[in-house]
């Protein structure tokens, strides 16, 4: 074979696997989720050190008081990535789970005013929110455009959603079973004058 005829075939080749390949997700390889963009079924967010990830999970088949083996829903979750047993730090629609045969329509986005959005992205139905998890946002008094929101997963497994006029560090009322070494609670509270010092 040519080196030219060679190097037509390596390059045909490259060109084919690069367009059968899996398509791109919204946040496979980042561990922030932009304005505009979506996390779907799939799609993860993974902290910079590797050790916490965000996104849609479904925890291991139970058995019901009946005996029957019941196939549980799916939760948008943030949980430690290098254990070999899943295990949650925080779930956020614990109250209202994905179910199975809607999980390729739901989605987790930015809305304009920051906050976290669970959707069917076929219907636009609200399946969960942050609405009225999110605390201690401040805003400047100047700017209101919260279109550059973005939720960056971070290091000690955090999320912080911002954008450059207001910041929530972690502040989502996390209803979780455990607490993650280096996590700090948070408490919009003020303390009296006595123990102020």
């Amino acid at each position: 074979m040519t080196p030219l005829l060679l190097l037509l075939s390596v390059s045909l080749g490259l060109l084919l696997f690069s367009l059968h390949g899996a398509p791109p997700c919204s946040g496979a390889t980042t561990d922030t989720l932009g304005a505009g963009r979506a996390l779907a079924a799939g799609d993860r967010l993974v902290s910079g050190n590797g050790k916490f990830t965000l996104g849609f999970f479904r925890p291991s088949a139970t058995v019901s008081k009946s005996g029957n083996i019941t196939s549980p829903n799916w939760y948008l979750g943030i949980w430690f990535s290098n254990v070999s047993v899943l295990t949650t730090v925080w779930v956020g629609n614990r109250d209202k789970p994905v179910p199975d045969l809607q999980l390729s329509l739901t989605q987790l986005k930015l809305s304009r005013d920051g906050d976290l959005v669970i959707s069917n992205n076929a219907t636009g139905s609200v399946i969960w929110s942050t609405s009225t998890g999110v605390v201690n946002r401040t805003r400047s008094a100047s700017s209101t455009n919260t279109s550059t929101s973005s939720a960056v997963l971070s290091n000690n497994g955090n999320l912080v959603v911002g954008s450059s006029s207001w910041r929530a560090v972690a502040e989502l009322r996390l209803p979780v079973g455990c607490f993650a070494l280096g996590s700090q609670v948070w408490v919009e509270q003020e303390l009296p004058a006595s123990l102020a010092r």
